[in-house]
């Protein structure tokens, strides 16, 4: 397992930081691997535009209105 040392923290947030540990009942350690587990679930957003580019582009033109008919008449039985 590896280590990350953190360096000239300011006093604030190193006590915020020990303090919310405290009240979720963790050490500080297990509160930033926490912290750090949930950052990196989210991904950036390039990250997110890369995966979106991935996707087939949608349909240029959609009827909308042909689209509502649609689900009226389905929705009504027809």
């Amino acid at each position: 397992m590896g280590n990350i040392q953190a360096k000239n923290v300011p006093d604030d947030v190193h006590e915020a930081v020990r303090q919310k540990a405290r009240h979720e009942g963790l050490s500080v350690s297990e509160y930033l691997v926490r912290l750090m587990r949930r950052d990196i679930a989210i991904p950036s957003f390039d990250i997110w535009l890369e995966e979106l580019h991935k996707d087939p582009p949608a349909p240029q033109h959609l009827d909308i209105h042909a689209a509502l008919d649609a689900v009226r008449d389905e929705i009504e039985g027809r």
